[in-house]
């Protein structure tokens, strides 16, 4: 191999090793949106909302879910408490039945 195609090689095999770098930081970054997204790890209480919603209903997990994330999330925080007006009547309705 002469010393031209040996500096291409070794060049590309960096590019590559990088190349890879860069995949596997952007998909641990997008893990920890999944896994972990800030919006309920940043309550005051350090608790993240998941501990506490895992041992309730569906409907009102998704009620404290809402709230707890109403200031914590976007701007959009009326939104988050109406969705949770809406998933305890449902709940009332579940469970009125």
């Amino acid at each position: 191999m002469n010393p031209g195609t040996m500096l291409i090689a070794v060049w590309t095999g960096t590019c590559l090793v990088n190349m890879f770098k860069v995949v596997r930081l952007y998909l641990s970054a997008q893990m920890e949106n999944v896994n972990h997204p800030k919006h309920y790890n940043s309550h005051p209480s350090g608790i993240e909302c998941i501990v506490i919603t895992e041992h309730m209903s569906f409907n009102l997990g998704n009620a404290v879910k809402y709230i707890w994330r109403a200031f914590l999330k976007s701007e959009d925080w009326k939104t988050d408490l109406q969705k949770a007006v809406w998933c305890i009547n449902r709940e009332i309705e579940r469970l009125s039945k």
